[in-house]
């Protein structure tokens, strides 16, 4: 199994239903901001995402130093339910991250316990983001503190995995890949300030791929 972990610190949240059956597919073409919009519960055999999702579940408090915000966070990264198939055109950004393998949903004919996915896709259009300080839109000189428990991170567990776009999360976060066919080739993963602070591991077996920002190319 080829295996590839990068760590870096702070940020989380999720969000998992649970109901009898799951759908076929759940295909994503238009744009989901949340909040306002409802977090969506995926509850599907194929997750597509063709269109944009931006998740914003920290909670957000003002400090007394002027243009300062604190982000506290205790909660895990966003969770699907009982996907097997992953494939994202489009853009994908939480500010805790994601989780993407399969999480049975308890249900008749879906039990057992979580397992790497069949497949992770991400194409040279994708993006997936966890715990970018872009995803905050707060515009300005403002300051940033994280607080919480749990990095921001993206969590992929799956026997094929290609990503041919970006994978990025924000400052000390981590991107764990586990698979047992992982092509990174022509694809980038970032760690923001990992030029500055952070660390890489690498454990298991090779990889293709960019990584901005470390310095190590393919």
């Amino acid at each position: 199994m080829n295996r590839l972990l990068f760590t870096g610190m702070l940020i989380v949240a999720g969000a998992r239903g649970v109901l009898s059956q799951p759908s076929p597919a759940y295909v994503n073409t238009t744009t989901i901001n949340s909040p306002p919009q409802a977090v969506p519960q995926v509850y599907a055999l194929n997750f597509t995402n063709l269109g944009t999702i931006n998740l914003n579940l920290n909670t957000f408090s003002i400090s007394t130093i002027a243009n300062s915000f604190f982000v506290n966070n205790t909660l895990p990264p966003f969770d699907f339910t009982s996907v097997n198939y992953y494939t994202n055109r489009g853009t994908l950004t939480c500010d805790t991250g994601f989780t993407f393998d399969t999480a049975p949903s308890g249900a008749p004919g879906d039990g057992g316990g979580r397992h790497m996915a069949g497949n992770f896709g991400n194409a040279n259009v994708g993006v997936v983001s966890a715990g970018s300080l872009i995803n905050f839109q707060l515009g300005g000189n403002n300051i940033v503190f994280f607080g919480g428990s749990i990095l921001p991170q993206l969590q992929i567990s799956a026997t094929n995995v290609v990503n041919r776009g970006l994978l990025n999360v924000g400052l000390n976060g981590m991107i764990k890949i586990g698979g047992k066919s992982v092509d990174l080739s022509r694809g980038s993963l970032n760690i923001e300030g990992l030029d500055f602070a952070g660390n890489v591991i690498f454990g298991g077996g090779c990889f293709e791929g960019r990584i901005v920002n470390a310095g190590i190319f393919d």
